[in-house]
């Protein structure tokens, strides 16, 4: 084979794949076609990609996260990216449908509490809580660390890295905002708001027990079950604890 020169590195190849950089060889002129293609590869694919990455998510979920922290990675979308493209997408949804999102919903909870208290809310937090509000996807990149705080120190006994706990409730998160999205198009339905917002609190969290439970594998499910709901009792304190909000356990409980 013919020796090229990558246009992306700039070493030497005789390859269809750049050994240095892994970019491919031979390139198509850059236009529409060529951008929608890309498009049509990267998120529609059945095979691999977002498309492919939710697929996995609702049917295999357990499997699909211990498969990508084996190291096989290819198919599945990054868990950022799945994460943050997923919370994206559900807060432009929000937004569309003049629908509200679980973080709307906390602070308002906060902001009642806080009028309650006669304390109210100051001007700087009140900022904070426009800003959270309204950057939904990152509220949800910067929360999951909590959570994965949460599940790490919940089982403890599995022996996970907390990095793996990430990637796990990366994942979770991510696909909850699908669950969260569903519950936009049943509230047209007609059915009552307070019934529809159970409803999506019920399936999300038995989405994220489900998880749990089969990811790690363990023969105790009594043991399991608790682990899991106590990663959720745990992720309320520390959501608590890290935005300040001491009210916020009264608006809980």
């Amino acid at each position: 084979m013919t020796q090229q020169t990558c246009k992306n590195c700039g070493h030497q190849t005789t390859h269809n794949y750049c050994a240095h950089c892994g970019q491919k060889t031979s390139l198509d002129t850059l236009s529409t076609v060529k951008l929608l293609k890309d498009l049509s590869d990267a998120v529609f694919q059945l095979n691999r990609g977002l498309f492919f990455t939710i697929k996995e998510m609702t049917l295999h979920p357990a499997a699909s996260i211990t498969q990508y922290l084996a190291g096989m990675r290819t198919r599945y979308s990054q868990p950022i990216t799945y994460a943050f493209t997923l919370a994206t997408l559900f807060f432009l949804m929000t937004k569309l449908m003049g629908s509200t999102t679980f973080i709307d919903q906390l602070f308002e909870g906060y902001t009642n509490a806080a009028n309650d208290e006669q304390s109210g809310v100051s001007d700087s937090m009140q900022a904070l809580i426009e800003w959270f509000s309204s950057n939904y996807a990152y509220t949800t990149l910067l929360l999951t660390p909590v959570y994965a705080l949460s599940s790490y120190i919940a089982f403890a006994n599995a022996k996970r890295r907390f990095l793996e706990h990430v990637v796990l409730n990366l994942y979770i998160t991510g696909h909850q905002s699908l669950i969260y999205g569903a519950s936009i198009f049943l509230a047209l339905t007609g059915i009552r708001q307070d019934i529809v917002e159970l409803m999506t609190l019920l399936f999300s969290m038995t989405y994220a027990i489900i998880v749990f439970t089969t990811f790690f594998k363990k023969k105790h499910v009594i043991l399991m079950l608790l682990q899991a709901l106590l990663t959720y009792a745990l992720s309320i304190v520390f959501i608590s604890l890290f935005m300040g909000f001491k009210i916020f356990l009264i608006t809980v409980v």
